[in-house]
């Protein structure tokens, strides 16, 4: 028997080689040009630009293409996009970088007046820092309560850490209206989570990326209060639209079932959301 040579296994994973690329691990096999420096540059710009046109395919598809994205990682196609989980962190990101919103984490004093749960959150407030009740009808919230400043500024330190990793949970939730809505199609829970991470990835570069300058952009044309109000009713609409088109584009149903469809993914959402920002409190205030 002719002995194996080195040459001729992959030098990743032992496979014995049967082209120029190993068929187990995708190993491209070493040859000595490759450890020039000259091939070393050239793999550095292929991969540079490979990746950078995943980038902007993938960002340009999940604003103008609704459904792209998940329809074609659905089929297989998946070398064309970035993959479904590095898209969202990488927008989730941006988001938490650049966005005015603090919708994903709450204030303290946001928790302790404004929520179904305000309640229970001002008995832990009182208990950890004075036996008076919070009283949130006070213009001085600071001065109300004996180390409240202090307080709550080390749980906004807090919530700004644990909302970067806690946001991913709407996703879940999504998925789930997600399979109700196409229940009698035969899909894997796993799909419609596909799905949901690129219809809630659009739901915060939405807010990052179209929202704000639009609305700067309004108010500094037309400061009036009624343009205002017909503005964000024509952005809703453009979320709607979106959402819209991404879930027919996907499941294949119908307009009319879809736009009725929209208050069950808008239920998903805000339900998400509400048992988000609980959560988020008691995670955020066992470490204040």
């Amino acid at each position: 028997m002719t002995a194996i040579q080195d040459s001729e296994l992959c030098a990743n994973c032992g496979t014995l080689l049967q082209g120029e690329w190993c068929h187990v691990c995708g190993q491209k096999r070493l040859k000595p040009g490759d450890r020039s420096l000259a091939r070393l540059l050239l793999d550095w710009w292929e991969q540079l630009t490979s990746l950078e046109g995943r980038w902007w395919q993938s960002f340009r598809d999940l604003l103008l293409r609704p459904g792209a994205l998940s329809s074609a990682y659905l089929k297989g196609q998946r070398k064309r996009y970035l993959a479904p989980l590095t898209l969202f962190l990488l927008i989730n990101l941006v988001y938490f970088v650049r966005s005015p919103m603090t919708d994903f984490n709450l204030s303290l004093l946001d928790q302790a007046c404004l929520q179904p749960w305000s309640a229970l959150v001002q008995s832990q407030v009182s208990r950890r820092i004075a036996p008076e009740a919070l009283d949130c009808d006070l213009p001085m919230r600071d001065s109300a309560l004996p180390g409240w400043a202090k307080l709550s500024a080390r749980y906004q330190d807090i919530a700004d850490e644990v909302s970067r990793s806690m946001v991913i949970a709407h996703v879940p939730v999504i998925a789930l209206f997600l399979g109700l809505l196409a229940g009698w199609r035969r899909w894997y829970y796993a799909e419609h989570v596909i799905v949901a991470l690129h219809l809630f990835a659009f739901f915060l570069l939405y807010a990052v990326a179209i929202l704000p300058p639009v609305l700067w952009l309004a108010n500094s044309v037309l400061p009036l209060a009624e343009f205002g109000v017909l503005l964000r009713v024509l952005l809703l609409l453009l979320l709607l639209t979106h959402w819209t088109v991404a879930v027919r584009r996907v499941y294949g149903l119908g307009l009319l079932r879809t736009v009725l469809a929209l208050p069950l993914l808008f239920l998903a959402l805000g339900i998400s959301h509400f048992a988000y920002r609980f959560v988020q409190f008691w995670i955020v205030w066992v470490q204040v």
